[in-house]
């Protein structure tokens, strides 16, 4: 028991110095390792900067990922994307060739790295190298709201334009800047009216963009983002006297030699719901035009006729006063223009006739017969004529009009081609 208690003390000791052996021994071990990494990021250094930023995104429960973006570099083309979509058409007014919509437009830009860099620095205050001007070509009166801005209130949001994000036409890594703004506009659109009320007209919209620049060597392109012009997910469809034909659309990029790509061009179709003007007013015209007739068979008097015949012209006159009062003044007459001119000169053909008549027979000349051994009378023969003439004035308006709304079918699917319905 004795020696067992001397040992004591250099048992502890020996312990002691193990474990500051392991310990100076683990020290080392790392000095080497870290030696080692250092020697291996000397040996083999990160690749240069080629125009790609590795940005990391980390969620709260993944694991950082890199998203590359790449930037215009010096001597590329500015490119610009642009959408523009369709809420509404307000007013389609046939008497002033204008009309008015309600629209959304988006435009995205391709930014440089120096542009990048100045946005993540201070994001609110950000405002590209190039942004265009926008202006309605054609447009009579506009007015744009103020830009959109994001949750954090700043102006433009990043993203790249790609089939990943659900994008059209898919720009790959490029980095644009983003944003949007509402706006009213009223366009100049000269309608073509032959056919009417079975026409379709071509809406167009053209749009100008203009950015100073003091680089000659600067190009500027335009993309149509999402096909460029397109109707929103809800738009209102016009109740109206127009029916929207949502399948024939198109969107044309024009420019000059000197400016480069500068326009867009925004062509939308409506037909016009010509039913209205078929019950309303051709059809009640030829209603009251068949009355003229009446002239012949219920009236003895000549004077009773003329007053009759008199009233039914000035009716038929006031139609055409109605139908010019939502036309444009026209340097030809439209088909429905040319019904109603018919239609007065029937009624004044009758006229001709029953004054011929008084004139020449006196006031029993239409009970005289026609020829000898005939039942027919002078005003038998004038009933049948005026009643012949009727039926083929008529006859014609219909065959034209199915005419009109072939041609005019035919005209759009010779623009934008046999497209099928959406």
């Amino acid at each position: 028991l004795f020696f067992f208690i001397l040992q004591l003390p250099q048992s502890n000791a020996n312990m002691k110095a193990q474990v500051t052996i392991a310990a100076n021994r683990t020290m080392s071990d790392t000095d080497d390792e870290k030696f080692q990494d250092e020697e291996e990021e000397t040996t083999n250094p990160s690749p240069p900067d080629t125009g790609t930023k590795q940005i990391a995104h980390a969620a709260p429960t993944e694991k950082a990922s890199t998203i590359p973006y790449t930037f215009r570099q010096p001597g590329d083309d500015v490119t610009f994307c642009v959408m523009y979509s369709i809420f509404s058409f307000t007013e389609v007014s046939n008497a002033q060739q204008t009309f008015t919509v309600h629209l959304a437009e988006e435009m995205a830009v391709f930014i440089s790295e120096a542009e990048y860099d100045r946005f993540m620095e201070n994001p609110k205050e950000f405002e590209p190298d190039y942004w265009p001007e926008t202006f309605p070509y054609n447009g009579t009166d506009w007015t744009w709201a103020n830009h959109m801005k994001t949750a954090q209130g700043y102006p433009y949001y990043m993203r790249k334009l790609n089939a990943a994000n659900n994008h059209s036409p898919d720009l790959g890594d490029k980095c644009f800047v983003w944003r949007q703004r509402m706006g009213k506009i009223s366009f100049n659109e000269p309608f073509e009216l032959e056919n009417f009320p079975f026409d379709v007209q071509a809406l167009t919209m053209i749009f100008q963009f203009h950015t100073y620049t003091q680089d000659p060597n600067v190009n500027f392109k335009i993309l149509p983002l999402y096909g460029g012009a397109d109707y929103s997910y809800r738009f209102v469809e016009p109740q109206g006297e127009y029916q929207v034909l949502k399948q024939y659309k198109k969107f044309e990029v024009h420019g000059t030699p000197s400016m480069g790509e500068s326009q867009a061009r925004c062509t939308f179709v409506i037909r016009r719901q010509w039913t209205f003007y078929f019950w309303k007013v051709a059809f009640v015209l030829s209603i009251v035009s068949m009355t003229a007739i009446f002239a012949l068979v219920v009236f003895d008097s000549f004077l009773d006729q003329v007053g009759h015949l008199s009233t039914i012209l000035l009716t038929d006159v006031a139609y055409l006063y109605i139908v010019s009062k939502n036309m444009p003044t026209l340097q030809y007459l439209t088909l429905l223009d040319w019904f109603v001119m018919w239609n007065i000169l029937f009624v004044f053909g009758i006229f001709v006739e029953i004054a011929f008549v008084e004139f020449a027979g006196g006031a029993d000349g239409a009970n005289q017969p026609i020829g000898q051994g005939r039942n027919l009378t002078v005003g038998d023969t004038m009933l049948i004529i005026s009643g012949a003439a009727w039926v083929i004035i008529n006859g014609m308006f219909i065959a034209w009009s199915f005419r009109a709304h072939y041609k005019e079918t035919e005209k759009i699917v010779n623009t934008f081609g046999p497209l099928a319905e959406q």
